[in-house]
């Protein structure tokens, strides 16, 4: 009796760990932010976006010949609360001189 109500408790705390770890995997927000001034570093807009939570990681896209940002990038954060916190209060909000547009970033089609 004792070792099934173990093996019971195993189960149960395996899918528990298994289901919490889906739920972190995917509560995560990606985020695109457009309008990013030229001379914006990736470090200057993490620490815009960690006044709203944390931030896993940001990447200003730039091109490939120049190095010259393309004024856009994507902020990843580690909740999605976080995430809409951070669109609610940045977008159309000016950053270093121009309106930044940011809203949840779309899956590539």
């Amino acid at each position: 009796m004792e070792t099934i109500l173990a093996e019971e408790t195993l189960g149960l705390t395996k899918q528990n760990q298994e289901t919490n770890q889906s739920n972190f995997l995917n509560n995560f927000m990606n985020i695109y932010v457009g309008n990013i001034p030229w001379g914006v570093s990736e470090e200057e807009l993490e620490g815009l976006f960690g006044q709203y939570g944390e931030v896993n990681s940001v990447r200003i896209i730039t091109d490939r010949e120049s190095g010259r940002s393309k004024g856009f990038g994507f902020v990843e954060m580690a909740q999605a609360d976080a995430g809409n916190a951070a669109i609610e209060a940045l977008d159309g909000n000016d950053f270093s001189g121009r309106d930044l547009r940011v809203n949840q970033a779309k899956e590539r089609t």
